[in-house]
């Protein structure tokens, strides 16, 4: 009984890791800050107008944007590397798992250098919004955080160029997203 519980764990945890890869499209980041994931999958669509209105309220100047995506490039070398660790130990694990004996202290000690991988990762992004809402605030930090939930929402329902193309201003939206997308 104990050996398929702990083939379940690290099953679950292979497939974990392969869903937290890095994102098509190069953002790589997560869909919500940490700690705001509940229910992300079911939420509602968003429309053009209604990101207009968030774009407006954000009230993004171009110095700032520039401000932003230099503090996405300090870090990212980081998420990159630790990102690619964890493809590794996603590896390592599939490998132990197939092994006809598998060995149990291996498959923990994968599992513990997985977890602390993760909670790397988390730390950064989690840094990277704390540095974002200092400089933006709160009010305006929350409207960025609206704004990527509504790009998710397109994006996941494989409509987002149709989102962007329908917005007032495209060409801001477009200039958004990498920020979105490596902050959320």
């Amino acid at each position: 009984m104990k050996k398929i519980i702990v083939a379940l764990l690290a099953l679950c945890l292979v497939f974990s890791v392969a869903a937290q890869g890095p994102k098509a499209g190069g953002g790589g980041g997560d869909a919500a800050p940490a700690g705001d994931r509940a229910g992300s999958e079911t939420a509602p669509a968003y429309g053009a107008g209604e990101a207009a209105r968030v774009m407006d309220r954000l009230q993004l100047r171009t110095e700032e944007r520039e401000r932003i995506r230099l503090m996405l490039e300090e870090q990212e070398g980081e998420l990159v590397r630790v990102r690619a660790e964890l493809r590794e130990m996603q590896a390592r694990m599939t490998r132990l798992m197939l092994e006809e004996r598998v060995n149990r202290q291996e498959v923990e000690r994968t599992l513990r250098q997985s977890m602390e991988l993760e909670l790397r990762m988390r730390m950064i992004q989690a840094e990277r919004n704390i540095r974002l809402k200092e400089m933006l605030g709160p009010e305006r930090w929350a409207n960025m955080y609206r704004l990527a939930q509504m790009v998710q929402a397109a994006e996941r329902a494989g409509k987002l160029d149709d989102f962007i193309a329908k917005s007032e201003n495209p060409a801001q939206i477009r200039a958004m997203l990498q920020i979105l997308q490596a902050l959320f």
